[in-house]
C-alpha cells in the first residue's frame, strides 16, 4: 500500500517514538526516508512538514505497572541522531524550495517534549500522527496532546496496537478514545500496525 493512499494531503506529519524501524527501510515498514521522499513530490507545499520525536537514548518513560517487565532503558539507545539528521540534510539538497525546513527532529523524553512543542507552534495542524513509542505513558501523552490539533479526516497510526508483547499503546488508546467510535484498520503487510481516521 503506497504511502499516498493513506495520507494524500497531509499538513503536518508527527512521528512520535523511536526511529529504529521508521528510519530503516524494510519490506514491511515505512521509513522516515520514505516519508521525506514522498514529501518531495509535493514540491511547493511548503507548509507541510514532518516532525520526529525521539529520546535517541532508549526508553525513558517506562511505567513498571503498564509496560512489559522485560524491557529496559538501554533498548533502542543506539539510534544515531546525527545519521538521521545527515539523511534529512541530504534530502534537502535535492528538494525544491529547500531553504524552508520541512523535517525536524525533537530530542528528549516525549512526555516532556511533546507538550512543549505544541506550545511553541501556534500554527500547528496535525494530519497524521504515527505512534511508535511501544510504551503506555508516551503514547497517552502524545494522543492527548496532539488530538486537539487534528482535524476531521486526520490519521492516527499505532505501531503496536493490540500487540500482547507491548500492551501500553493499546491501553493508552482505550483511555483516550472510545473504541466503539473509531474504525481501527490493519495494514495488509503488518499484523501489529493499526490506524484510524479522526
Amino acid at each position: 500500500m503506497p504511502v499516498y493512499t493513506i495520507a494524500p494531503n497531509q499538513t503536518m506529519m508527527i512521528n512520535v517514538g523511536h526511529f529504529e524501524k521508521p528510519v530503516l527501510n524494510t519490506s514491511k515498514d515505512w521509513s522516515l526516508n520514505d516519508w521525506i521522499n514522498n514529501q518531495r513530490h509535493k514540491t511547493y507545499a511548503i507548509n507541510r512538514s514532518i516532525v520526529g520525536f525521539d529520546t535517541f537514548e532508549g526508553f525513558t518513560s517506562i511505567n513498571k505497572d503498564e509496560d512489559p517487565a522485560d524491557i529496559n532503558e538501554n533498548m533502542f539507545s543506539d539510534t544515531d541522531q546525527s545519521l538521521i539528521q545527515d539523511m534529512i540534510d541530504a534530502n534537502d539538497l535535492l528538494r525544491p524550495v529547500n531553504r524552508i525546513p520541512r523535517c525536524e527532529l525533537v530530542k528528549g523524553d516525549i512526555c516532556k517534549t511533546v507538550p512543549e512543542f505544541v506550545k511553541s507552534r501556534p500554527d500547528l495542524v496535525v494530519a497524521m500522527l504515527i505512534l511508535d513509542t511501544d510504551l503506555y505513558e508516551p503514547t497517552k501523552v502524545a494522543l492527548e496532546t496532539f488530538l486537539p490539533y487534528m482535524p476531521k479526516g486526520a490519521i492516527v497510526v499505532l505501531d503496536e496496537v493490540a500487540y500482547r508483547n507491548f500492551p501500553g499503546e493499546t491501553k493508552a488508546l482505550r483511555e483516550v478514545f472510545d473504541m466503539n467510535k473509531i474504525e481501527l484498520k490493519r495494514l495488509p503487510f503488518d499484523s501489529c500496525v493499526g490506524y484510524f481516521h479522526i
